[in-house]
């Protein structure tokens, strides 16, 4: 491990763990944020830094502190994090709120989603410090809550009511980036540059309430569950974005043979046979939706007046008016739709300063492993800052076991983390933070 620095990002990402800061989406139940805020005002002000608290509500707190840099006329680079998470249901080898070290992994909710980085942010700056060091520019460094029920009291909070904080960045770092992966037996490091759009929705029908016994001709439940057939059946056309474009050409390259491109549909199932990566980076090639809850009724023999579900549809970038038309146009005039959620997708330059910045430092620690630009199918804070003129790039730098199951990590049980991924992410961080 990586010297004090190595020590110190362990210990502070169990720290954060050990604080339950679970998002559930509903205020009441939401705990742990501003207390988790409150720490890393704490580990701020501690070497100096002069860190700003905004309460976006009562259990509620985002972080924000300005770094100066050796060269304060570049343009400053936001570094954003968020604090929550999401509940830890299931049952967990070990408590998901312990933050437990056990064989060189750090263990709980948290660990990849994103305490993770917020440990390595914290350290690279404590680290600064010690050196006596600077970064490159100047550095906007935020920790955000709400992220995992879509940044109301967050991201978007901030972005509407403290546009200033940000005033002149052009770019910005955050989560789903900077990894390394396995693609067809071939290891990479993928950086975030593109993430497709969000759009959640409740869909509702109205009918006739009465007893089962009696025929119905206007059954709530019926018209739902035929509306979200109609749904679950359709297949949004497949369409390669720059980004995709960009990251299967050079995918060709590293496998030693070209992508066919020209045909989306075979690239699907050439990525859904190499493995989870693959099958994540799928999820980009096209506007995909999923039936995410239902809710009817509650007793067998009353038939309900009214029937509801959710719908969780991730369009790409560019598409998301479209795919709004036709989900009204599927479901037709009698169910409502509701937009719970409706993010913009985005895409960032993988051929610019900055891009090209994050890879060198990758390869400087792990020499000859290509760099890849890549789009993820969910969401990041960086939605919300991309109004502001702000390019949003996923790096949380990781070089992870070949075995290790990444992606599973996300929203899942036994969330954990090496220590020699961590370590590794600090030391690229601080790197990458110092030379651009």
């Amino acid at each position: 491990m990586g010297g004090l620095m190595g020590r110190e990002v362990v210990e502070l990402l169990r720290e954060l763990i050990r604080i339950d800061t679970t998002n559930t989406g509903e205020e009441s139940s939401t705990k742990g944020e501003r207390e988790a805020a409150e720490f890393v005002v704490g580990q701020l002000q501690d070497i100096g830094l002069v860190p700003r608290l905004f309460v976006s509500g009562p259990r509620r707190a985002n972080v924000v502190v300005r770094v100066e840099g050796v060269d304060s006329s570049k343009a400053p680079l936001v570094v954003h994090q968020h604090l929550d998470v999401v509940p830890a249901l299931g049952d967990w080898q070990f408590p998901p709120f312990s933050g437990d070290l056990v064989d060189g992994v750090v263990w709980g909710r948290g660990a990849i989603d994103m305490k993770d980085q917020s440990a390595m942010v914290l350290a690279v700056l404590r680290e600064l410090h010690r050196r006596g060091v600077r970064p490159a520019r100047d550095l906007i460094v935020v920790f955000f809550a709400d992220e995992e029920n879509g940044g109301v009291y967050g991201s978007q909070w901030m972005a509407e009511h403290h546009a200033d904080v940000f005033r002149g960045a052009r770019e910005a770092i955050s989560e789903l980036g900077g990894f390394s992966a396995w693609i067809g037996g071939h290891k990479v490091y993928l950086v975030e540059t593109a993430e497709k759009a969000i759009g959640w929705m409740r869909l509702s029908a109205s009918g006739e309430g009465g007893h089962g016994s009696f025929v119905n001709n206007d059954n709530a439940v019926a018209k739902l569950v035929a509306a979200l057939a109609r749904l679950d059946e359709h297949r949004f056309p497949a369409h390669l974005t720059k980004t995709m474009r960009d990251f299967l050409t050079q995918l060709g390259g590293v496998l030693g043979s070209p992508v066919r491109v020209s045909d989306p549909e075979a690239v699907r199932g050439m990525l859904e046979r190499a493995g989870d990566t693959g099958s994540v980076v799928a999820a980009a090639l096209g506007t995909h939706l999923n039936l995410t809850s239902l809710e009817a009724g509650g007793k067998a023999n009353v038939v309900p007046p009214v029937a509801s579900a959710t719908v969780d549809m991730r369009p790409l970038p560019g598409e998301r008016d479209a795919a709004w038309r036709m989900v009204e146009r599927l479901v037709g005039k009698d169910i409502k739709v509701e937009r719970l959620n409706d993010h913009i997708g985005m895409e960032a330059p993988d051929d610019g300063p900055i891009y090209h910045a994050m890879g060198a430092s990758l390869t400087r620690l792990d020499p000859g492993v290509p760099v890849l630009p890549f789009m993820v199918p969910g969401g990041t804070d960086n939605k919300s800052l991309a109004p502001l003129g702000i390019a949003g790039y996923g790096f949380t730098p990781l070089n992870l076991p070949p075995d290790f199951e990444f992606w599973r990590m996300f929203h899942g049980v036994d969330e954990r983390v090496p220590v020699s991924a961590l370590d590794f992410g600090t030391r690229a961080l601080l790197d990458f933070l110092t030379t651009y």
